[in-house]
């Protein structure tokens, strides 16, 4: 760290010159990090250079202001981003999940610490991925007919079956031990059900093709009620839908159609569903999958064997679909998902079942690393830092990878390992649970060095305490500044609310006033949503809660925001306030998926 009593000294625009540089080269344009051993030994060279200028005394600091402007240059072309593949980014199996039988699974979502799955015998099946004790198969249930899709949200699981008087069935995962079917929707004739989407209170069906005197395959349900879903608008594709992707008002759906494999439609009113436009794919690939992410449509499809594109990216500007760029992978693709300038591609291609690609130029897509799933990959879902595979292997049915994408936060002070500063409650300090600030630790651990520093407590808040000292974050804060910390989270908000009451504007004030004595320092701080408490998942309004998070959305940008509220469940809790281990690792996950993520 750089001594205030010797910067104190250096003129001002020096020190600002300075902490530029250091910018530059520690963030790379962005946040992206470099991405090679040797530029990272010039990043770390010219760091120490800088805090060296930087600690001088002025009457030798001026004689070498001429190196600024130079070191300067140096570093906008080490910083530069780059996608070169690094050594260490082939992804890497976390934990797995064998369901009972040899089926394969066909269908994933994923919420929370769990996993729900479908398969072609008819189970449906809820998944524990937050232990690695027992079998994690932690609940099932007999559908009585494939389980193509699945879209789980915080209290439902809604499955798109083969079940003819049920082509939609409505599971209640509340107890998530003990799911339960708690409504369907016969959709028209004996099309089974293959795709789902959902957007606020409106749930998009896709079917098998209707041959059926009423024959639509897309239809859109209210589901405002969830276990009486309703009927309030379809469209005739004369085809299957095998994916959809919900962008406000349009829909873009993935068809069987040989010569129309994409189509827009405008779904604004859903008695009047109108067909925008059309796209015949090049070649002779089936499309099975499409997702929309920035402004961009991606769509991958069957290879089929021969030398063509199986994946592109579309703009859909001006209501028409304009290629962007496509490639050739070489294998069949079931299913995509696209985040932060990654595209995860699930395949049945053996050695490649999960291909990322990055995509960060739309111009130019290249192959970021790829990995082996031991059977194929049918559908692909992300939750927080990790990718969930649905495949055929009959042992690891549900596979969690991390993708070792680069990370956002770096090593500022050059030692060899990133320290994280956790400050915090009770929910941090967590003397007797294990604590999710060392289950941070433990998920980095297969990508980087990694270590942290604690001086939670129980009780603190992040507004000034009575008690002083530990008691609030302003008393924790010179603790982990003098541990050699990287970067730091501050999780608090709990007790401010309920034993305090403070104001939502009081707390985000707290906050903005830490977040500047860490930054001061040179550090990055992440801001954590405040949890509820369990009787707010349970459905007790926590108006002031929910104030608070939302001025810390207005106040804060949301790439240094991880989100601590969404996401809970009663099973996260160990008493009304206090997380579990499940709680616990819950928010460790989502601290690691904001250090990978800016989106």
């Amino acid at each position: 760290m750089v001594d205030r009593d010797s910067v104190s000294t250096i003129p001002a625009h020096f020190i600002f010159l300075g902490s530029v540089l250091q910018c530059a080269i520690n963030r790379g344009w962005g946040g992206l990090s470099v991405s090679n051993q040797r530029s990272m030994s010039i990043k770390k060279s010219i760091n120490k250079l800088v805090s060296t200028i930087l600690s001088l005394k002025r009457e030798f600091a001026v004689y070498i202001l001429f190196v600024v402007p130079a070191l300067f240059f140096l570093a906008v072309i080490v910083a530069k981003p780059t996608a070169t593949l690094s050594s260490n980014s082939q992804p890497v199996l976390v934990h797995s999940v064998d369901s009972t039988g040899t089926q394969d699974s066909l269908s994933l979502d994923v919420w929370g610490n769990y996993a729900f799955t479908g398969n072609a015998a008819g189970k449906f099946y809820v998944l524990d991925h937050a232990t690695t004790t027992g079998s994690g198969v932690h609940a099932s249930l007999n559908i009585e007919a494939p389980v193509k899709d699945v879209i789980v949200t915080r209290d439902y699981a809604y499955l798109a079956t083969g079940k003819d008087s049920g082509e939609l069935i409505v599971v209640d995962t509340r107890q998530r031990d003990n799911p339960t079917i708690v409504g369907s929707y016969n959709a028209f004739g004996s099309a089974s059900g293959l795709s789902l989407a959902v957007s606020n209170n409106r749930l998009y069906l896709g079917t098998a093709n209707n041959s059926g005197a009423n024959g639509k395959e897309f239809l859109v349900l209210d589901i405002s009620n969830p276990e009486s879903p309703g009927l309030v608008g379809s469209f005739e594709v004369g085809a299957q839908v095998k994916s959809i992707a919900i962008d406000n008002n349009k829909a873009y759906i993935v068809t069987s159609n040989t010569t129309a494999e994409l189509r827009m439609l405008d779904i604004s009113n859903p008695l009047a569903i109108s067909l925008i436009a059309t796209y015949n794919l090049p070649g002779n690939g089936i499309a099975n999958a499409i997702t929309h992410k920035n402004g961009f449509l991606y769509v991958v499809s069957n290879n089929g064997g021969s030398p063509q594109p199986d994946f592109f990216e579309f703009s859909t500007d001006n209501n028409f679909f304009t290629l962007v760029s496509s490639a050739d992978l070489a294998s069949d693709n079931n299913d995509i998902v696209v985040r932060a300038g990654r595209a995860f591609i699930a395949t049945q291609t053996v050695g490649k079942q999960l291909t990322i690609l990055d995509v960060s130029n739309p111009m130019s897509p290249v192959l970021f690393s790829t990995y082996n799933a031991g059977g194929a990959s049918n559908k692909i879902k992300m939750n927080g830092p990790h990718i969930y595979l649905a495949t055929g292997n009959n042992t690891q049915e549900l596979q969690v990878v991390n993708p070792l994408v680069p990370l956002r936060i770096l090593d500022i002070n050059n030692d060899g390992i990133i320290r994280i500063g956790c400050l915090g409650d009770s929910n941090t300090f967590n003397w007797s649970r294990a604590r999710w600030c060392d289950f941070l630790v433990q998920q980095i651990a297969v990508q980087t060095p990694v270590g942290n520093n604690s001086p939670a407590f129980t009780g603190a808040t992040v507004t000034h305490n009575p008690k002083g000292g530990l008691w609030d974050a302003y008393g924790q804060m010179p603790m982990v500044l003098a541990a050699g910390v990287d970067v730091i989270i501050l999780p608090f908000g709990t007790n401010d609310i309920n034993l305090f009451h403070r104001t939502p504007e009081e707390i985000v004030a707290a906050y903005s006033e830490n977040k500047a004595t860490a930054e001061a320092a040179g550090f990055p701080v992440f801001i954590a949503l405040t949890p509820p408490l369990q009787d707010g998942i349970l459905g007790i309004p926590q108006p002031e809660r929910e104030a608070t998070n939302n001025l810390i959305k207005q106040t804060f940008p949301s790439e240094y925001i991880i989100d601590f509220s969404s996401t809970m469940i009663p099973e996260d809790y160990g008493d009304l306030v206090h997380m579990n281990n499940y709680g616990q690792f819950e928010r460790a996950r989502k601290a690691y998926e904001r250090f990978l993520y800016s989106d």
